[in-house]
């Protein structure tokens, strides 16, 4: 029975090999709810397997020239993929556009302003950010984490460095520090 399954495995693995043929997720969407970056790198993957991420990227470097028709052929292929990765309401804001750079200038702008961040927003965001109460410490460096991309993305972001996020992240936890202190010496502890 464990050889049976073996060779079946080893079979499976010899015969993907022989067409060299990559699985690469095709299933997402860029959605109100969905992270944009991370739609962004599902886009770039599926891209660069198939020889097209230089259409969007002009930092990638092809070995092979194209013909006018032949760049023509490949925009109007990427833009096929970017439009089939996005939900009614983005494709129907995106469907008179032909240029998938543009395209994706414009989404990207979009959701910058859907979500309403500027440098300040994201400080601010930051400087008020507390753990819930029943939240888990994982989930709070996840949020915070998160927040901190958001802010990363925006164009002419300064990066921020170490020390101001780690005044961000423990700030909250200064102020509470000096709440207990101060309650532990009226309690006479």
């Amino acid at each position: 029975m464990l050889e049976k399954t073996l060779s079946k495995l080893s079979e499976s693995l010899s015969s993907q090999g022989r067409t060299g043929k990559i699985k690469v997720r095709t299933d997402y969407r860029l959605t109100k709810s969905s992270e944009f970056r991370l739609w962004m790198d599902d886009l770039r993957n599926e891209l660069e397997t198939s020889k097209l991420l230089d259409v969007i990227d002009s930092d990638v470097d092809t070995e092979a020239e194209f013909s006018f028709e032949e760049r023509i052929e490949r925009e109007r292929k990427v833009r096929a993929v970017i439009m089939g990765r996005l939900d009614d309401d983005y494709h129907g804001q995106v469907l008179g556009m032909s240029e998938p750079r543009k395209i994706l200038a414009y989404l990207k702008k979009q959701r910058r302003l859907q979500s309403n961040l500027t440098h300040t927003t994201v400080r601010t965001r930051l400087s008020n950010m507390r753990m819930n109460p029943r939240e888990r410490a994982a989930d709070f460096i996840n949020r915070f984490h998160a927040l901190v991309r958001e802010y990363e993305d925006l164009e002419d972001a300064e990066k921020l460095s170490s020390r101001t996020l780690t005044t961000y992240f423990f700030n909250p936890y200064e102020k509470l520090s000096r709440v207990w202190l101060t309650n532990g010496d009226r309690t006479g502890r």
